[in-house]
């Protein structure tokens, strides 16, 4: 019988925390900033769990915009608040037109839609 042995070499660490080189770029082609990249990421996780009728998202939502408004670039915040509103609205049209969509989904995308027209 032979024995296989098998070659291990140490792979190396992840630094820890984030490493961010952001690369993401707005559609008027700004670079956006690693911190602002992450609450945008943590905002848009919590409009679509809202917008799927999670009500514990949708109270958390509310907190989460304040913060987020406060954190980043006013122009790339009202750049995402627009996608979110077009998002809520779609979602509120299929609940009016489809009696598969159930009301609360309707009614979710009724608060998003209050909460970012304010």
């Amino acid at each position: 019988m032979v024995a296989a042995t098998l070659n291990r070499r140490t792979l190396p660490t992840q630094p820890a925390g984030p490493v961010c080189g952001s690369h993401v770029v707005t559609a008027g082609g700004r670079q956006i900033p690693c911190e602002s990249l992450e609450s945008l990421e943590r905002l848009d996780d919590t409009v679509f769990a809202a917008l799927s009728g999670d009500a514990a998202a949708l109270e958390a939502l509310r907190k989460l915009w304040r913060e987020t408004s406060r954190e980043v670039d006013a122009d790339l915040l009202d750049e995402t608040r627009r996608h979110y509103v077009d998002r809520a609205q779609s979602r509120w049209r299929r609940s009016q037109q489809s009696v598969s969509e159930r009301l609360t989904l309707g009614f979710a995308a009724l608060e998003v839609l209050a909460l970012f027209g304010e």
